[in-house]
């Protein structure tokens, strides 16, 4: 062995050479030895140890023979479910095993489309090795990747959730296919769109438009390793066959992943628009920054960033555009936004209309918020639409509370949120019942969702609802933002809250102190803190000389049509079998009871008895005059 190991694999890989040894031929057992302890050298021994040492071996020498042939620019994938009598080894899980030319993107692409059909990923085994082939694309020699004499190959082995539908298996072996192919042509025109994007900028620089100098050093910014160039095309504009106006690609010039854009004439994303929004490709904007609609199914899952460059004739006039695919990268987001061309002109026009005296707090505050502000947001929001969104962030940072700060794509395909939230009252519960409110709201087809908790007070959840193009319902932003503030608060918040604004702020602090905490979790999951006010009327009322008071009423959404009956008592709760005789006296029969016990501050304790009530005539007890009745009568009783 020319190298060494990690001492817990050691054991396993003599076990693996002792089965090589007593099952292959032996001038094959001495081709495989050094290739082992290579294949399984960055393996998670944790993981491993899960299996026996037969299929261990079984799993590598199946993989190490399945890459025994393969042309250069092939991937080979397999995706089956090994067992003992056709493939000498058997696991529970559904194998994938994968042979490629060494490249970026690999691994988490295969991760996203794992993730994107809800399967686990149970075993992960991925070397790199150097294969020298011959002409036939026959392995000649394996090794591991120290000599550089041969190209590297990447060898994926994979084991996920088990499936045994042969069609399942074949689908997503041909979608693995196609996301690999993907991958190795956006790679292999790496290089080709670089050029392209860095030929726009020196293009750019000779421009008279007021726009150009910052756009050609974004262009520059963009191809040094800020961007994962993923597809590039030019679009002449134009008008099609409805006299709309439509994007017609040249031929030829599509790389990556517009590169084979099959028999398509036009973009496909330009005529879902309606002809309002597509009239904006003749405004004499220079630089286009947005998100497009198709999800990345390379390196990371998200939305694929959109560059648009678009072209002018002698006049002036807008003729098409040059369009770039693909993700900023990690260090676009690290960097600060001051050092970023485009954005750091955005930062000085959102600077200059705030007009904050220098080295103030609310300077400082602006600059805080602008540096931590979403970067996606950043690149997409024009300047005058985030002044004032920068403007309500310096004084969240003032005063912490529920906020939201709502913004319409240009292009009506989704509404970006930010919504602040006090960290102590974030959970999952909360950040789904807010995703309903805006999704009610905007017309949502569906949410994304990013959270980050950065601050010691505040946590900001970032929305992305998804519209129907142009569908966009009108909202009032103040309104939806009190709505927000009313799922943030929780229940003993809202008590609070509904307690100050019916009694007082003076008589509400003390009510709410007294019964902070008095409600057991079941009265609060089936009644809300508008309704716990009005108990508290009837509770605060109770004592030891005046034990009992009732209340009958209709719920307003459970049970609809019925009425219950609330009875409040001071030390005890009634009895169920004493009660039941009284109502049926009454003319109305029990359907159910529910008991709430009520521990007040003070040690007072109150109980509450919820009872549904069946009447012969509903309607009848809805009349104030025949409540008020029922109820003095059944407290004489």
């Amino acid at each position: 062995m020319s190298f060494s190991i990690k001492p817990e694999l050691s054991a396993l890989i003599a076990d693996i050479d002792a089965i090589a040894s007593a099952s292959l031929p032996p001038d094959q057992a001495a081709r495989l030895a050094p290739v082992f302890p290579a294949y399984f050298e960055e393996a998670e021994v944790a993981d491993l140890k899960r299996f026996t040492a037969d299929d261990v071996f079984g799993a590598a020498l199946s993989h190490l023979e399945f890459a025994q042939q393969r042309q250069f620019g092939h991937t080979k994938v397999r995706v089956y479910n090994p067992d003992i009598e056709r493939h000498g080894w058997q696991s529970t899980h559904t194998v994938i095993e994968i042979v490629n030319e060494d490249m970026p993107f690999l691994i988490d692409t295969l991760a996203m489309l794992l993730a994107r059909r809800n399967v686990t990923l149970h075993l992960l085994i991925h070397p790199v090795l150097e294969v020298e082939r011959d002409a036939a694309g026959e392995a000649v020699a394996i090794r591991r990747a120290e000599q550089h004499s041969s190209p590297l190959e990447s060898f994926i082995h994979a084991q996920i959730d088990r499936i045994t539908d042969p069609e399942q298996l074949a689908e997503l072996a041909a979608e693995l296919e196609q996301v690999l192919t993907d991958v190795e042509i956006v790679v292999h025109d790496g290089d080709a769109m670089r050029q392209q994007v860095l030929a726009l900028a020196d293009q750019l620089q000779t421009m008279e438009h007021e726009e150009a100098p910052e756009s050609a050093e974004y262009l520059r910014w963009v191809a040094d390793n800020h961007f994962l160039l993923m597809g590039f095309c030019d679009y002449d504009l134009v008008c099609d066959a409805n006299g709309c106006d439509a994007l017609r690609i040249v031929a030829g010039s599509g790389l990556g992943i517009l590169r084979n854009q099959g028999d398509k004439e036009y973009s496909e994303s330009f005529a879902q628009l309606p002809q309002t929004l597509r009239e904006y490709a003749h405004v004499p904007r220079l630089l286009v920054l947005n998100k497009s609609q198709t999800l990345s199914t390379i390196h990371r899952a998200a939305h694929l960033d959109y560059i648009g460059i678009k072209r002018f004739d002698a006049q002036g006039k807008v003729i098409g555009e040059r369009r770039v695919l693909g993700l900023y990268t990690a260090s676009a987001y690290h960097a600060s936004p001051r050092d970023i061309p485009v954005l750091r002109q955005k930062i000085r026009q959102v600077c200059a209309a705030l007009d904050y005296v220098d080295n103030s707090y609310k300077a400082k505050t602006l600059n805080f918020v602008l540096e931590t502000y979403p970067r996606d947001e950043l690149f997409e929001v024009p300047a005058d639409v985030l002044t004032p969104i920068a403007e309500g962030l310096v004084n969240l940072q003032e005063r912490p509370r529920t906020r939201l700060f709502a913004r319409k794509d240009h292009y009506h395909r989704y509404v970006s949120c930010l919504v602040f939230i006090p960290r102590d009252s974030f959970n999952t519960e909360v950040r789904l019942k807010i995703e309903a409110l805006l999704l009610e709201a905007f017309n949502g087809t569906h949410a994304e969702f990013s959270v980050a908790i950065a601050d010691l007070r505040l946590a900001r959840v970032h929305y992305i609802v998804h519209t129907p193009a142009a569908d966009v319902l009108d909202y009032d932003e103040a309104l939806l933002e009190t709505a927000i503030a009313r799922v943030v608060r929780g229940w003993s918040e809202e008590l609070h809250q509904h307690l100050i604004e019916t009694r007082g702020e003076e008589d509400g602090n003390h009510l709410f102190y007294r019964y902070r905490d008095a409600f057991p979790v079941a009265y609060r999951e089936e009644f809300d803190a508008r309704n716990a006010v009005l108990d508290v009327q009837q509770l605060e009322a109770l004592s030891a000389a005046q034990p009992l008071s009732v209340k009958l009423y209709r719920p307003f959404q459970r049970n609809a049509g019925r009425h219950h009956l609330k009875v409040f008592r001071f030390g005890e709760p009634v009895s169920l079998s004493e009660s039941l005789p009284v109502l049926e006296s009454l003319g109305v029969r029990v359907r159910d009871e529910r008991p709430y016990r009520v521990t007040r501050a003070d040690g007072a304790e109150l109980w509450i008895n919820d009872f549904g009530l069946v009447a012969p005539d509903e309607q009848r007890l809805d009349d104030e005059a025949v409540r008020i009745r029922f109820q003095e009568l059944l407290l004489k009783v």
